[in-house]
């Protein structure tokens, strides 16, 4: 018999979550990175506020799990949401007392309520040597957000939602919408 699949979940009304997770490979990947992270932070409605991924070139894996707590935070307090919950896939412990100042709820949650900010954080690692603001949908973003939102899996299936509508509009100057390839990357 196979388990409940555990999803993610929409925060409380008016607060903010934020996904993190950090990916780390013994063996280098073909540009070198060892480490990513990637974070995603999303409003009440489960509309994708920031998203940020990449890499910070860290060959620690601990030393990856909290910087990629803290970039959340620090991305949620640079957008000004201060009623934030911050969401996990790893150990929770030191990151309470780390924090411990802060007003927030951390806790670990299963993968695979963490599947937007997992793929992130890997998709970083491969595609950037730095971390990088998300100005849109790359990848298979649009799919994991639809599944995340319980609308399944889109495939050549209706798609109730047009993949520019599941973030608010980046503000910053620096940050331009385009494809893969073209994607305008602020460094961070």
């Amino acid at each position: 018999m196979e388990g409940i699949r555990v999803q993610w979940s929409l925060p409380p009304h008016g607060c903010y979550k934020i996904n993190v997770h950090f990916f780390f490979t013994d063996q280098p990947l073909p540009n070198g990175n060892v480490s990513g992270i990637g974070v995603v932070i999303r409003n009440h409605k489960g509309k994708i506020v920031r998203m940020v991924a990449g890499s910070l070139g860290i060959r620690e894996q601990r030393l990856n799990e909290h910087y990629a707590m803290l970039e959340g935070l620090k991305r949620a307090f640079l957008e000004d949401r201060f009623e934030i919950e911050v969401h996990h896939s790893a150990t929770y412990s030191e990151a309470r007392r780390a924090y411990r100042n802060f007003l927030m709820d951390i806790s670990p949650i299963a993968l695979s309520a963490n599947a937007l900010a997992a793929y992130l954080a890997r998709y970083g690692a491969e595609t950037w040597d730095r971390m990088v603001i998300l100005a849109g949908p790359v990848g298979r973003v649009f799919e994991l957000w639809c599944d995340d939102m319980g609308l399944g899996p889109i495939g050549d299936q209706f798609m109730a939602v047009h993949e520019l509508d599941i973030m608010d509009e980046v503000e910053d100057a620096d940050i331009v919408q385009g494809d893969e390839e073209v994607l305008a990357q602020k460094i961070l």
